[in-house]
């Protein structure tokens, strides 16, 4: 007993939101980080009102009417700057039954919207003469990319770019090539006098929350409404799949209107084939968390690694064209069996899939290697992956280095075409304290681009700045602290967790979705005994615990998490021990049995006894 007394060693913590200073004692051998918190400015914190209090908390004013969106609260085409020329350039091609490409961009939303516009001029007119135009590179974007254009082509039609590509549509112009531009990026040029662009980010009275294939899709409504047809509903899906898949926020009702309708109406056989293979992950739920992190990755390794023949045929399969069966044979039979595109396609994604997994991992400890060579002293990470990092898994690895070194990252590559120039993604890692990374980025003299979301977007550095970047953020930052911080719709005793709570939690699951997360809960006063902590898990990194009914789970932990250390540590069974957590609420559903379920994040001791 004395020995334990001569462990013990008294630390300060202190909860961010304003909460007093205090003393805790524990073991020195498993001390931790403080677990840092705060209450969102103005949370009601009531924990009987969980979806209204949750929803306010995200900016949402007007909880019914976001809860019960529908088509009806989806934005006029009208509101869409150059739409009708857009419209009558489109219809005069059809009318002189001229050529027309349409331009793929390589990403899901690409792919949507590209599906959409050519399934569309399908309809209008069955024997048009259209074509889908795919980058040899899966890395090329818009105009700028590597693609040829059929010497007779009249229009060329860009879902999901090409806005700011100005000098293309000049060459274009000078071809005798009229182009159409349907896409949400922002705009970065102050004229665009030789296409015609229709874009939300330009359009100061629509919603700036749609993807490229809800700006497509609006051109398809307007187009019906011009010409009395009515087809463009019949590609909402693609619409919902893209808004998902390309990150838009979620807090506008108009785009949780065209999700919530697209996602009741899936029938694109290829999204349908793609969901039924995802059924076991999935379990058969349909919502945006669950195309977010089982059906949009399938899609996208299979985008960021296939061919340019394999990213055509997909391109068919969206397109529903049937035209084509495939025969493989299985590892060790020597039956060939039949397959239609659909299902050739989606047993393609889940190899490049797989593939994809294993590069990332074997890129991912390239780089650790490197990263804890050179050390972690500045305050962003940067770091040179050009020899050790496939090119397409350069953000996918950005992201696993900024969680597990709790630094924002930059991951760069030197440009083939240009070596004195890097190139490459910036990631923040979850509960940063810098909540606009790619806003500071963009902001430092020495970047030349910073272009994409807060916390992932594309960058370019010159090569000779690189160091100035590096001295740049590390004397911006000086004053930050890269704990995280983890910002709570509501702080409550863990005698107030029950039933009730994880039910409405999850009650709501179709709503959690981007800049709509599910609540966060910082849960007190969990006091246990040793006895009732328990490992689990096949690598035991995996803590458990039941308190109030309700069963506690913190998964894959590290060696040094304090929970992990303190149930693997030398002690008395009977011996209590007092924490907080960071939690998620939730039913977990287990062989059909549903249990009230915590998910946490973060613990923090706060009392010991003997």
């Amino acid at each position: 007993m004395f020995l334990r007394k001569l462990l013990y060693k008294t630390r300060y913590f202190r909860r961010v939101n304003g909460g007093a200073w205090g003393t805790t004692l524990h073991f020195f051998y498993w001390r931790s980080e403080n677990l840092k918190y705060k209450l969102i400015k103005n949370s009601e914190n009531n924990i009987t009102d969980i979806i209204g209090t949750t929803l306010k908390n995200r900016g949402i004013a007007d909880v019914k009417k976001y809860i019960q969106s529908s088509q009806q609260d989806i934005s006029d085409w009208q509101n869409l700057e150059n739409i009708h020329m857009a419209v009558e350039c489109v219809k005069k091609h059809l009318n002189h039954n001229n050529k027309i490409c349409i331009l793929v961009d390589p990403d899901v939303d690409g792919t949507c919207s590209a599906t959409i516009i050519y399934k569309y001029l399908q309809d209008i007119k069955p024997d048009v003469d259209a074509q889908l135009l795919v980058h040899t590179q899966n890395k090329s974007h818009g105009l700028c990319g590597d693609f040829d254009i059929p010497t007779n082509t009249a229009l060329l039609i860009c879902p999901d770019s090409a806005t700011n590509d100005i000098i293309a549509h000049r060459q274009l112009k000078d071809q005798g090539i009229d182009v159409v531009c349907l896409d949400h990026h922002e705009q970065s040029v102050e004229v665009i006098p030789d296409a015609i662009v229709v874009n939300n980010q330009c359009s100061p009275n629509y919603n700036k929350d749609e993807c490229g294939a809800a700006i497509t899709w609006q051109f398809c409504r307007a187009f019906d409404d011009e010409n009395w047809t009515d087809y463009a509903d019949k590609y909402i899906d693609l619409v919902a799949i893209a808004n998902i898949a390309d990150v838009m926020s979620l807090k506008s009702i108009e785009t949780r209107a065209s999700v919530n309708w697209g996602l009741c109406n899936l029938k694109n056989k290829m999204l349908l084939k793609i969901f039924e293979a995802q059924e076991f992950s999935t379990k058969g739920i349909i919502n945006p968390f669950t195309v977010s992190f089982y059906i949009a990755p399938l899609i996208n390794s299979f985008l960021r690694m296939a061919t340019k023949d394999e990213r055509e045929l997909l391109l068919k399969a969206f397109c529903e064209d049937e035209s084509k069966t495939f025969e493989y044979t299985k590892r060790g039979t020597t039956e060939p069996i039949t397959e239609n595109i659909y299902e050739h396609c989606v047993r393609l994604m889940k190899s490049y899939k797989g593939k994809q997994d294993r590069l990332k991992e074997k890129g991912f400890n390239a780089i650790t290697k490197i990263i804890d060579a050179q050390g972690t002293d500045n305050k962003i990470i940067m770091c040179d992956c050009t020899k050790d990092l496939e090119q397409s898994m350069t953000g996918l690895v950005a992201i696993k280095i900024a969680e597990k070194y709790n630094r924002p990252t930059l991951l760069l590559r030197q440009q083939a075409e240009h070596p004195d120039l890097y190139g490459g993604s910036g990631r923040a890692f979850d509960y940063c304290p810098i909540e606009d990374f790619r806003g500071l980025v963009e902001s430092c003299p020495y970047v030349t681009l910073a272009q994409g979301h807060p916390a992932a977007f594309g960058v370019e550095i010159p090569t000779k700045d690189v160091n100035n970047a590096t001295l740049w953020f590390n004397d911006k930052l000086s004053d930050v602290d890269f704990a995280k911080i983890y910002r709570v719709d509501f702080e409550v005793d863990s005698s107030k967790i029950d039933a009730y709570v994880c039910n409405e939690v999850d009650k709501y699951k179709s709503v959690w979705a981007k800049e709509v997360e599910e609540p966060l809960f910082a849960i007190t006063n969990i006091t246990l005994h040793r006895k009732d902590i328990y490992v689990q898990g096949k690598d035991n990194n995996s803590v458990a615990f039941e308190c109030n009914g309700i069963k506690y789970v913190q998964f894959k932990m590290p060696e040094d998490a304090p929970l992990l250390q303190y149930v693997n540590s030398w002690g008395d069974p009977e011996d209590k021990i007092t924490f907080d957590v960071v939690a998620t609420c939730a039913l977990n559903d287990y062989q059909g049995v549903l249990q009230p379920q915590c998910i946490i994040k973060d613990v923090q001791i706060t009392e010991q006894s003997d």
